[in-house]
């Protein structure tokens, strides 16, 4: 189920991201920067993106690990 809900929401985000590179109005590289720390919450280049966002803003970088994404 949560694996599933996870495909879901990636895929939504990629075709958000992909109108935002279209429509000048929506930013869509962060679109996928959402689907890929939705669909790789383990990987090691997530980590280091929520490393990298901790330092910046560690508020975010908590909702981040709160949701389970880092």
């Amino acid at each position: 189920m949560l694996l599933t809900l996870r495909i879901v929401v990636a895929v939504i985000c990629c075709l958000i991201g992909v109108a935002g590179l279209i429509l000048p109005i929506l930013p869509g590289w962060l679109f996928f920067f959402v689907a890929f720390a939705v669909l790789a919450p383990q990987h090691r280049y997530t980590k280091r993106a929520v490393a990298w966002i901790d330092q910046r803003a560690p508020r975010m970088a908590k909702a981040i690990r709160w949701m389970g994404m880092g």
